[in-house]
């Protein structure tokens, strides 16, 4: 009885490039073109609903005598909501690096 084994014999080129004609160039380039073009078109896409961000709706309020960030914005907070998220939206808004507010300053406050 013979053995049999099934040996696979691989001959390895040493030169293993492809070689394409000019049709095959401008079919690879056409191909590749298309492809960046895709990604790019995802890209933006993404990126688009990435940066919605809703504006808020805001309006101008000129700061009478005696009023406080604290009193202005408990009087435009709605009930039940926190009056120190209505202080930190304003203070945002207006790029204010203090609690305090001068008469005839003008600012800009969230609507409510």
């Amino acid at each position: 009885m013979k053995k049999v084994t099934n040996k696979a014999q691989f001959v390895h080129s040493k030169s293993a490039t492809v070689r394409l004609n000019a049709r095959g160039k401008f079919f690879v380039s056409l191909i590749s073109v298309l492809f960046v073009t895709m990604g790019w078109g995802f890209v933006q896409q993404a990126d688009a609903s990435f940066l919605h961000v809703p504006t808020p709706q805001v309006s101008s309020y000129v700061v009478q005598s005696g009023d406080t960030l604290w009193g202005y914005a408990q009087s435009i907070t709605p009930e039940g909501k926190n009056v120190h998220d209505t202080i930190d939206e304003i203070m945002r808004l207006n790029n204010l690096h203090s609690y305090v507010l001068h008469p005839g300053q003008s600012i800009v406050v969230p609507e409510q």
